[in-house]
């Protein structure tokens, strides 16, 4: 966990408060001023916030409130004015983490005796991981950031996501992009400190999505492998951030199958790994069950990427199979809020264990009848456990009226 940032040393010292530098003042006629607010942060570590505070009566409490830009609360804490008037506090953020590139709300609420609570107008910060210097590219749709490399860096970057947008346009409807953000690290380490920074578990990937906030972090380490990952990774976390702004917070009920099976349809340079591991999963009979991809992925590394595999091979084969509309069908089913087998079959037409057969038949030229039936147990045995208990007693009849026709 690296720890020396020069830039951020520079910024306490001198006093350079960044986007939040500014009076935070009550409604007018309450007799309570803010001034000289100054936020800034050491990322990953500290909020630092401080303020001067004057009030024409004695306050009785006084406490500092911060609020995500989803809503969520991160802090509410009491806080203590100095004799002179001024404010001074520091909020851990190793103990409660806050997203990377993502804006706060911060205001005070006061309390003076005999009268309601007074808030001072929120003030809004921008939390971003200022470890590193970022370079920009901006333009209609996309901001790239990078901070390793030339202009020509960016510019491959920004060349990649509008590919990615036309591959993705050929397969589902999306909105135009607006306001994206990309960030490009040099290292996975990098990239994957800034989500462990941010609260996300950062295993095995090597790109990330805030669908939310607009925001993509990929890792792009220097080496002849670059330029190929960058058209993969860039196009795969932008289907993400596109999928939630065509459908929103039902974005959150997608299966994680389909989610991740559409974001590696949308790679420019498809994984070519994701067909060893295929076929040696399914020689060693060890493929998942597509339900069991519905609301995460496994943990370890191999069946983690064995899911991904599995999720891109299938998505692939519903597409293929029953084109674009069955795709757009399955999006808005699951937005709805349908479930993992129930979406299935109303955008389908089928249910989920009977198309997963047939891809298995597909690609492994598995035998579709065996396949089929063994899809069609749990129904067959509904229809017919019913009716054991009758069926014996038939047979036990027709023995005893065989058995006694024979005596005679």
């Amino acid at each position: 966990m690296r720890r020396i940032f020069p830039g951020i040393l520079l910024i306490i010292l001198f006093g350079v408060w960044g986007t939040a530098r500014a009076a935070a003042n009550f409604q007018e006629g309450e007799g309570i001023q803010v001034d000289n607010l100054g936020v800034s942060h050491i990322f990953g570590e500290q909020l630092q916030l401080q303020a001067k505070i004057t009030s024409d009566e004695p306050l009785q409490s006084l406490k500092v409130v911060i609020q995500a830009e989803d809503g969520t609360l991160i802090a509410s804490n009491p806080v203590v004015l100095t004799p002179e008037g001024e404010v001074y506090y520091n909020f851990d953020i190793l103990r409660r983490p806050i997203r990377a590139f993502s804006f706060l709300s911060i205001w005070f609420v006061v309390e003076i005796e005999g009268q309601d609570p007074f808030e001072s107008e929120p003030i809004r910060y921008f939390y971003d991981d200022n470890r590193f210097n970022w370079q920009s590219l901006n333009t209609d749709g996309f901001s790239v950031f990078w901070h390793d490399g030339s202009v020509f860096f960016g510019e491959e970057i920004q060349n990649a996501a509008n590919e990615g947008i036309k591959l993705i346009q050929s397969h589902i409807d999306i909105p135009t992009p607006q306001d994206i953000e990309i960030y490009a690290y040099n290292s996975v380490i990098e990239m994957q400190d800034t989500l462990f920074f941010s609260g996300d578990a950062a295993a095995w990937v090597a790109g990330h999505a805030d669908p939310d906030l607009k925001v993509i972090v990929v890792s792009l380490p220097d080496g002849p492998a670059q330029k190929l990952e960058i058209k993969r990774q860039v196009p795969h976390e932008l289907m993400h951030v596109l999928l939630y702004e065509k459908v929103g917070p039902g974005y959150q009920n997608i299966p994680r199958w389909l989610n991740e099976g559409l974001a590696s349809m949308a790679e420019l340079f498809p994984n070519p790994d994701y067909q060893i591991l295929l076929n040696k999963a399914y020689e060693r009979e060890a493929l998942l069950p597509i339900s069991s991809l519905c609301h995460s992925f496994p943990l370890d590394a191999a069946s983690f990427q064995l899911a991904y595999a599995e999720s891109y091979a299938f998505s692939l084969y519903v597409r293929q199979t029953y084109g674009n509309e069955a795709l757009e069908a399955l999006i808005q089913a699951y937005a709805g809020g349908q479930s993992c087998e129930q979406g299935f079959e109303t955008a389908i037409g089928t249910s989920l264990k009977k198309i997963e057969a047939d891809w298995r038949q597909a690609m492994f030229n598995e035998n579709a009848t065996l396949s089929n039936l063994e899809a069609e147990v749990p129904l067959v045995a509904i229809l017919v456990i019913p009716f054991i208990p009758t069926l014996a007693l038939t047979y036990i009849n027709f023995r005893k009226r065989r058995k006694k026709t024979t005596n005679e």
